[in-house]
């Protein structure tokens, strides 16, 4: 029986490279999306994520599509306000259709926690802030649902951030960098990938990827104001409020007033 286990084993190890490279091979184009400025992830339902877009005074939601193509950007198609004030659905449409049913999302954590795309790096409001799962208000502006995906971390904060009450009286134990979240979608032969309530399409071609870029932001003058306070609009219950304060390196770099947070314990409808 032993003999018989390592046999497998052996050939796993001759098989893996050839899978992977397989795997690799069926992927044609990737389809990334980037969050920027006032929304939520909410990362509680297996089946899906879903993006909350606030409803912030001086914030405009933008969604827009580039397409990729020997490292230069194309604009496609570009959508703000009142055009993103409804319910959006990404899902991957594939001449395979029971392969398509397998697409869940997930988050990447890498292998040993060292990666700047571990997704740990954004703020996860309910894991770091209050340790609990959180009750919220279904009051958004917008709301993104992903129906697949890999969900990463991106545009790393220089400076590190600490959270202190509104009331300046307690601090908590949060001292280091912030990332952006995003996702990437990977698409095979025969796949395209649909954004439903705007009808788009994106379809896997060889040498082509794409941009996604979903912000919601104020104007260049207001973005060193403080907004992170909004977000306790969302949350239906009494918690102390904490605000960002960023221990500053240098002048410049991304601040977190306006960084996208994560609610990892949570679903929305």
């Amino acid at each position: 029986m032993i003999k018989y286990f390592r046999y497998l084993f052996v050939c796993l190890l001759f098989l893996l490279p050839t899978l992977v490279a397989n795997a690799q091979s069926e992927r044609l184009s990737t389809v990334t999306f980037e969050f920027d400025g006032m929304m939520a992830v909410f990362a509680g339902d297996p089946q899906r994520v879903s993006v909350g877009i606030l409803d912030v005074h001086h914030h405009t939601p933008q969604l827009v599509v580039y397409k990729l193509i020997a490292g230069e950007r194309r604009e496609v198609a570009r959508f703000e306000g009142e055009q993103l004030n409804q319910v959006l659905n990404v899902s991957v449409l594939s001449e395979n259709p029971v392969k398509a049913a397998r697409l869940k999302p997930t988050r990447y954590t890498g292998l040993d926690g060292s990666s700047d795309q571990d997704f740990r790096w954004t703020l996860d409001i309910e894991r770091e802030l209050y340790q609990r799962p959180l009750r919220t208000k279904d009051n958004f502006f917008g709301k993104i649902h992903f129906q697949t995906g890999t969900f990463y971390s991106s545009r790393m904060s220089e400076d590190l951030v600490r959270f202190v009450s509104v009331e300046g009286n307690s601090w908590l134990p949060f001292l280091r960098q912030i990332a952006r979240p995003a996702t990437k979608i990977d698409l095979a032969a025969g796949q395209e990938l649909f954004i439903e309530g705007l009808g788009q399409k994106l379809k896997a071609e060889s040498d082509v990827n794409y941009l996604v870029s979903v912000t919601n932001l104020p104007p260049e003058d207001m973005m060193s104001m403080d907004h992170f306070e909004y977000y306790y609009s969302i949350i239906d219950e009494d918690v102390t409020r904490y605000t960002p304060v960023e221990i500053k390196k240098s002048f410049f770099g991304i601040g977190v007033f306006c960084v996208p947070v994560v609610f990892g314990q949570s679903p929305i409808k």
